[in-house]
């Protein structure tokens, strides 16, 4: 069996709190996540997240099927997701600089994902203490 492994971000979108016309802000946002947009920019390579709009490409040649079956198979099978989480900006921070590290050859792979458990746990553990039941022994 063959093991798929990645790493991989997509657009995201948001509307800041100084934001002064919150109506078109708001209207813009719905025309970048709708299913033309999202088509349109899946069209050209990019792995969408609405879903009929990715769905809906098929490839333009042979290369370029199996580059999507592949990359479909690595999200039905191996991708994660995260949930909603304050403090994930901090947590994808210190990931993607320790896998650039490892990538660039400044450290080992596993001291990288060592690097990023430990981290994640320690900016965790600032706005989630653990209680006594949900504790890890040291």
């Amino acid at each position: 069996p063959v093991r798929r492994v990645s790493y991989s971000g997509c657009h995201a979108w948001g509307i800041p709190t100084t934001c002064g016309d919150l109506d078109a802000a708001r209207l813009l946002l719905e025309q970048l996540i709708d299913r033309p947009a999202q088509l349109m920019d899946a069209g050209g390579g990019s792995m969408c997240a609405h879903t009929e709009a990715l769905a809906a490409v098929t490839g333009v040649d042979d290369l370029d099927r199996r580059r999507l079956a592949i990359t479909r198979a690595t999200i039905s099978e191996s991708m994660i997701t995260y949930p909603p989480l304050p403090d994930f900006p901090a947590i994808e921070a210190v990931g993607w600089r320790a896998i650039n590290d490892a990538l660039r050859g400044k450290m080992r792979p596993g001291e990288a994902a060592r690097s990023i458990q430990s981290d994640t746990e320690r900016i965790l553990s600032r706005s989630h203490p653990a209680s006594p039941q949900t504790a890890r022994p040291t």
